[in-house]
């Protein structure tokens, strides 16, 4: 703002006090009769924190305004969209950013009551017990993915190899080929050793069991927490490259067992 009169200099203080109080930068921009930038410059040179976007949504919302998505319904082609539009702004995001996301991400942890935390836990829990007898959401779209590529699939198949207990994630009769979707459980202490021993001492069992039933096994290492649409599309795009693969030398000589991490 031009010239630092009494008039402009009350202005400011006015802005400051709007912002802190919860108004957005259009209502004070109306409201003293200047632009948004000029509000955005007042705020910074006296060094009050810009709210995030979802900081202020969450504000908006909670001042009474209506979810400018609620009762709103998107077709399966926007809503791929928006997610290819979200996962690239967020790989464009300097590390910094991304940094601050994560740190933001504990503190929201750190700040909950020891309640609080135990009850996310128990849904967290029920959350993995549920996924171990439907599948994940990996396992399905995989599903999907292949069947709509023209394999025949079978999804949760038992009774395969001579341990009945076991479960194959994914199965291509046609192929004999074992897809094994590998959650963090496999890999990591989450359940503390013990269990997680056991769990990579239950796959090596069946990994003997499908080599000498004469199958390929591909292994894949989910190693990510969460997928976007694009990402989880990449991910049977990699497996499905290595089916086609196993596909031009049938049976394989070498690689019976394959590794992918995703």
């Amino acid at each position: 703002m031009p010239g630092y009169t009494p008039q402009n200099a009350k202005t400011i203080i006015d802005v400051c006090k709007d912002y802190e109080s919860g108004l957005s930068f259009g209502k004070i921009s109306k409201r003293h009769g200047i632009s948004v930038r000029q509000v955005n410059n007042i705020l910074n040179t006296h060094n009050i924190k810009i709210r995030t976007n979802s900081e202020a949504q969450k504000l908006s919302l909670q001042q009474g305004r209506p979810h400018p998505t609620k009762g709103k319904k998107r077709s399966a082609k926007v809503k791929k969209k928006i997610s290819e539009k979200v996962f690239k702004n967020w790989c464009d995001k300097p590390p910094e950013y991304k940094d601050e996301v994560r740190n933001r991400a504990k503190k929201q942890w750190q700040d909950k009551t020891e309640q609080e935390k135990r009850e996310f836990q128990q849904r967290a829990h029920k959350a993995i017990l549920k996924t171990a007898k439907e599948g994940s959401k990996l396992e399905r779209e995989l599903y999907r993915d292949l069947t709509f590529c023209g394999y025949k699939v079978e999804y949760h198949k038992e009774h395969l190899i001579a341990n009945e207990r076991m479960q194959l994630d994914i199965f291509l009769p046609k192929q004999m080929i074992a897809i094994e979707v590998d959650g963090p459980s496999h890999f990591e202490p989450i359940w503390g050793y013990d269990s997680l021993q056991r769990n990579q001492s239950a796959d090596n069992e069946k990994n003997g069991l499908l080599l000498t039933g004469g199958f390929v096994i591909i292994r894949v290492k989910n190693t990510r927490k969460n997928y976007s649409q694009i990402s989880r599309r990449h991910a049977t795009q990699k497996i499905i490259d290595v089916i086609k693969e196993c596909e031009k030398e049938w049976p394989p000589l070498e690689k019976r067992i394959i590794h992918l991490e995703i």
